[in-house]
């Protein structure tokens, strides 16, 4: 008989912290692969979030581990971090470039790893395995694993890096999205586009602009937990084991990266 915690979390199984979790795009992929998980968000997402919800700071590691006392009783304990991507994105080098910004004022505007305690959250939770998430231009994912959704069939890039405590190969695949994330056409297109790309994500159609662009696929989340040791069993998508690859796939067979943290005795966030 499974052992339930006070927030009736299996505390025999697998749980998921799904920090800086927006409305779920993440929790929605959990969701359907059955994985016990819980969001956290500084915004209250109660109401969208597909499952348990905490509102609060995911910064803020004393905070965190308050909030999270019955999720880190699990017997096994996977992080997923999001942390906020404005710092790395082409927008702000667009707009520091516009108003005459310089590497100073875009850190004072857009708080990066280090303000953001990502280290010292990951040591503080010590779970078994974790994923940190963030764009390609972000320079603090060390070792980054690629993915897009090209590699898996879907109409659009969307390239996104992904730090993992495990070893995963990139999927990457080169060619043209049917869908593009641009928001700069009039407003018929980009609603279209929006409902477009929230159906190709698999998240709700009435979710806002930003909500829906943000939204990590749930071919992601699974492709990378299929490498992730602690969710054991989890199977590649079905989509990227049926279609044929094609010359611009990348995938290694040495993983992505070459990260394996041993949590339990790495307690200072150094990884």
């Amino acid at each position: 008989m499974s052992e339930q915690s006070a927030s009736g979390t299996d505390r025999s199984g697998v749980v998921v912290i799904d920090l800086y979790s927006g409305r779920g795009g993440v929790g929605h992929a959990l969701d359907g692969l059955e994985i016990n998980h819980v969001g956290v968000d500084i915004e209250d997402y109660a109401d969208d979030y597909p499952g348990e919800f905490i509102q609060g700071d995911a910064s803020a590691v004393e905070w965190l581990l308050d909030a999270l006392t019955d999720y880190l009783e699990a017997d096994t304990v996977i992080l997923w971090m999001s942390p906020p991507c404005l710092r790395y994105t082409p927008l702000t080098q667009i707009n520091a470039a516009r108003y005459g910004w310089d590497e100073g004022e875009i850190e004072r505007r857009y708080p990066g790893f280090e303000e953001l305690n990502v280290r010292d959250v990951v040591a503080a939770i010590n779970p078994d395995e974790y994923i940190i998430e963030n764009v390609p231009r972000c320079d603090e994912l060390e070792e980054p694993t690629r993915v897009n959704g090209l590699a898996f069939g879907l109409p659009f890039d969307l390239e996104r890096h992904f730090e993992t405590s495990f070893s995963a190969p990139h999927a990457v695949e080169r060619g043209e999205p049917d869908l593009t994330m641009s928001t700069r056409d009039n407003y018929n297109n980009t609603e279209y586009q929006r409902r477009e790309l929230a159906e190709a994500k698999s998240v709700p159609t009435d979710w806002p602009e930003q909500s829906v662009h943000s939204a990590i696929p749930p071919e992601y989340v699974q492709y990378l937990l299929h490498y992730c040791p602690a969710s054991d069993g989890v199977s590649l998508p079905e989509s990227l084991r049926q279609r044929p690859l094609s010359d611009h796939f990348v995938a290694r067979a040495d993983g992505g990266n070459s990260r394996a943290v041993d949590t339990a005795t790495d307690q200072q966030g150094d990884t």
